[in-house]
């Protein structure tokens, strides 16, 4: 991915891994990133409530973490959540 790359609420759900949970980072706002496992359902329910749904940058994505979600007001950077994404998917995604 070379550029900014809005998703639709379709397009960020078919990135998602196909099982019940999911691993998210968030940054602390200490430089430092903090990983957890989230449910598929909260997940789904991030991305349709999002302000904007975006392809990760090249370091997310190398991580395996393609997907970033901008929650509604999100002002900062550790406001974030950068999502485990589906390689085979991201890849067809981002051709």
């Amino acid at each position: 991915m070379k550029e900014k790359r809005e998703l639709t609420v379709d397009e960020a759900i078919s990135l998602l891994p196909d099982r019940n949970m999911v691993h998210v980072f968030v940054n602390s706002g200490m430089n430092a990133l903090v990983g957890a496992d989230h449910s598929l359902k909260s997940i789904i329910e991030k991305i349709k409530d999002a302000e904007s749904l975006q392809l990760g940058g090249a370091m997310t994505i190398s991580m395996g973490h393609g997907l970033a979600i901008f929650p509604k007001g999100a002002k900062y950077q550790s406001d974030l959540y950068f999502v485990e994404t589906d390689k085979e998917a991201l890849d067809k995604l981002d051709k």
